[in-house]
């Protein structure tokens, strides 16, 4: 009986199953690396929304505090302004749309009514919006400005 020699090396198919198994993992780990970037933007941009919309909201009561309440509730009653960064000098009304007016891609915007009609509060709702690969979001910040003086 002849002995064979003991074989050296791998098979093309061995090689080629290892490769496969290698691309499958360097693709799973790009894949989760991916979405957490994606994630971690997003968390930031809504803490950045959200930091937006409450600063507008003090600027929409400073505004009040410096109008008096009388100016304030004709002024803005039943409308929406695009608002800007800085003071009520760059508030604009709304026609159709706000662009992109705070930091570099936000949108921000204060909604005035008088929810019950009687003249004694403004109810604002301030919205900060912004667009990334997987939509439009917002952050949204409500309060009632009501008649002090």
């Amino acid at each position: 009986m002849k002995v064979q020699p003991a074989r050296k090396g791998q098979s093309l198919i061995e090689v080629l199953i290892a490769l496969g198994i290698g691309v499958l993992v360097i693709v799973a780990l790009v894949q989760s690396l991916v979405t957490s970037i994606k994630n971690s933007q997003f968390a930031k941009n809504q803490n950045l929304a959200t930091r937006y919309s409450q600063d507008a909201v003090e600027n929409i009561r400073s505004e009040r505090d410096k109008l008096g309440w009388t100016a304030m509730f004709t002024t803005y009653n039943n409308k929406t302004y695009c608002i800007g960064t800085g003071d009520s000098s760059t508030w604009t009304l709304k026609q159709p749309s706000c662009a992109v007016n705070v930091g570099v891609i936000f949108t921000r915007e204060a909604d005035f009514s008088d929810p019950d009609g009687a003249s004694e509060k403004l109810l604002v709702e301030v919205t900060t919006s912004w667009t990334d690969s997987s939509g439009t979001h917002s952050s949204k910040q409500n309060t009632f400005l009501t008649k002090w003086e």
